[in-house]
């Protein structure tokens, strides 16, 4: 009996870590409109019909930074198609989030939650740590949660394919 308590366990814990239990799986995106810190409007419902990936991060976070090639990676195999990526920062300083973005030449857009007037989106996509990262299809439905390295690059890849 306890060998079939372990076992479920470990498929309810694989399958939330998966996020497979996520309250957005399967569900349209809320919408994001923010200012990215270059300036520019970001309007995540205007980028219907592109892949999305939403990657809430920070430069304190070490297992943030250290994911940041492997998006990178996933970021130039897809560049021009119909693939885009939007960081998030959970970042207390901007000047800690600008130095970082330029150091490790990132190409993306990054919106600064803390100047994102009266809206939070890290509790809109209910993130409570990070990285937490959340993969949109051609639609703007949230079609996979938490993934990461070569897990994340096959999602992408098969979303891009199937659109």
């Amino acid at each position: 009996m306890q060998r079939i308590q372990s076992i479920a366990f470990l498929i309810a814990f694989a399958a939330l870590a998966a996020g497979c239990a996520d309250p957005l799986m399967d569900k349209p995106a809320p919408d994001i409109s923010a200012r990215d810190i270059a300036g520019d409007m970001i309007k995540l419902s205007d980028l219907q019909g592109k892949v999305v990936l939403l990657d809430f991060w920070a430069t304190w976070c070490p297992p943030c930074v250290e994911e940041t090639p492997n998006i990178k990676r996933i970021y130039e195999k897809h560049k021009g198609k119909d693939f885009h990526v939007l960081g998030i920062s959970l970042d207390i300083e901007l000047s800690q989030l600008e130095a970082y973005v330029e150091k490790a030449q990132i190409e993306w857009p990054q919106i600064y939650e803390l100047e994102v007037d009266g809206y939070d989106i890290s509790d809109a996509y209910g993130v409570e740590y990070v990285p937490a990262t959340f993969l949109l299809d051609l639609n703007g439905v949230v079609r996979h949660v938490g993934l990461r390295d070569t897990e994340l690059e096959r999602a992408v890849d098969k979303l891009l394919e199937s659109g």
